[in-house]
């Protein structure tokens, strides 16, 4: 069929007469091409609002993402505001070294091993509770802005 085609294809239109068996499978491969065509356009058609759906949601998602993004980010400021105040307050309360500051967990457990051992434990422990009581008072008063202790 395809030599058919190409006759078909290269007779020029007003060449053939009206009726004739060349003019009608001229008109019906003419017809099967449109039909194609159509049906070709449709499927893209519905490709393409298939990727648009697509799409869209795509840019639904991002935004949510970049807010749930940007709330993290102020979490994360705000936490790390938290820790800087509490390290402070802890390394004003307890009078950590400056050497230790960069270590303070391992600084208070130092602290907290000391005073397991204490011979007077009852006496330094309730001393570090004080402590831990006026730091977080404190830590209380500054995040919440009711002033200094």
């Amino acid at each position: 069929m395809a030599n058919g085609d190409q006759t078909l294809s290269s007779a020029p239109l007003t060449d053939i007469p009206i009726f004739t068996d060349h003019f009608l499978d001229h008109n019906k491969a003419l017809e099967t091409e449109l039909r194609k065509l159509r049906a070709s356009i449709t499927e893209n058609e519905e490709q393409t609002a298939l990727l648009n759906k697509y799409i869209e949601n795509i840019k639904s998602t991002t935004t949510k993402l970049e807010g749930d993004l940007i709330r993290e980010q102020n979490t994360n400021s705000k936490l790390k505001n938290y820790l800087g105040t509490l390290r402070n307050a802890i390394i004003s309360e307890f009078q950590v070294p400056h050497s230790s500051q960069d270590n303070l967990e391992e600084y208070l457990q130092g602290l907290v091993n000391k005073v397991k051992k204490s011979k007077t434990k009852e006496r330094d422990i309730e001393a570090f509770q004080e402590k831990v009581k006026r730091v977080m008072l404190q830590l209380h008063s500054e995040t919440t802005g009711k002033g200094g202790s």
